[in-house]
């Protein structure tokens, strides 16, 4: 018998909630079907994306399950399968209307049958497994990060506040074509299956998450959402959000524009910058006086390196490199 909780929340930075979920609601049906999917943000119809991809996956497995030979080679088949069909369904629909160009999701699909859980992955949402008071991540994320992480570039505890965290390298529905990975784990008695996007534990520990679910399963959707709202008063401002974006697009007069909208929401006029950082207008600095102000004092040190990159004795980067960093070893 499984029981199974969820709960979504759009949180505090946007209008729209871009994740969609399901969850089998009978405990006892032959099919155990788990699915989340977090429409990639700042880019066009997350929202969409991510509801598209999840219906997709859904009615193929539902239409193919019981034709399907139980065995884990087929059953592997299966996940795979409608992950695929799912990408096709969403990057055809992104092809009809301008407006939904880029629209991609993550996507994670969970199958439980005869003590296992059958995985599909691709993205960077995760799935956890708890067993014996230990957590363990059974998935890889999909992300620039990862990779830097893998390649020994940097270490995970860099990767926590690292400007490019949320850089996907696999997403679901940007190509014709993206393989997902799809992986077999035990499931037995008491074992417990998390599956989350990244609003969640880009604020919330695995340890974390751990203690809340082993101190009370049936309350823990609540508290963790709970638990990563209050940790991320700063999270996912939209406009520094989508400058950043169209800074990796190369998209330089977008970037400024929205830098100067953020600048502006937080009353911090290009006047008054002027003023006191004796503004030179590159893109970097704008980047790095957005963050500042919007209280991102990583990001703010990131990018104020990369404006030294240019101006390497420059007084006035090297002394806002300062002020930065003091900012980030304080918070």
């Amino acid at each position: 018998m499984i029981k199974a909780y969820a709960r979504t929340d759009v949180g505090k930075a946007r209008d729209l909630n871009e994740d969609s979920y399901y969850i089998t609601t009978d405990q006892f049906q032959k099919l155990q079907l788990f699915i989340l999917a977090d429409g990639m943000g700042g880019c066009n119809a997350g929202d969409l994306a991510s509801s598209l991809a999840l219906i997709s996956a859904k009615s193929y497995i539902e239409n193919n399950f019981e034709n399907t030979p139980k065995d884990k080679e087929n059953i592997c088949k299966l996940i795979k399968s409608s992950m695929e069909y799912a990408n096709m369904v969403v990057h055809e629909k992104s092809l009809e209307n301008k407006n939904l160009d880029g629209m991609g999701t993550t996507l994670e699909v969970c199958l439980i049958y005869n003590n296992r859980v059958y995985i599909g992955h691709i993205g960077d949402s995760r799935v956890y497994r708890i067993r014996n008071d230990f957590i363990r991540k059974l998935t890889q994320d999909h992300s620039y990060v990862q990779k830097l992480v893998k390649d020994g570039t940097i270490t995970k505890e860099e990767a926590k506040n690292h400007p490019k965290k949320n850089m996907l390298m696999k997403a679901l529905g940007c190509t014709s074509f993206d393989e997902p990975i799809v992986a077999v784990k035990g499931f037995l008695e008491d074992d417990v299956i998390v599956i989350t996007s990244d609003g969640l534990t880009n604020m919330v520990s695995d340890e974390e998450m751990l203690a809340i679910i082993e101190n009370n399963v049936e309350k823990a959707s609540d508290e963790l959402i709970k638990k990563a709202i209050n940790e991320a008063p700063y999270l996912r401002d939209p406009y520094v959000e989508m400058a950043i974006l169209q800074y990796e697009l190369k998209n330089y007069k977008e970037t400024e524009k929205y830098c100067l909208k953020a600048l502006q929401i937080k009353s911090h006029t290009k006047s008054y910058i002027n003023e006191k950082f004796s503004w030179d207008n590159t893109i970097y600095d704008l980047l790095s006086i957005s963050c500042y102000y919007l209280k991102k004092y990583n990001y703010a040190a990131y990018f104020i390196d990369l404006a030294l990159d240019y101006s390497k004795d420059d007084p006035r980067l090297l002394n806002n490199k300062k002020i930065f960093l003091e900012k980030a070893n304080e918070n």
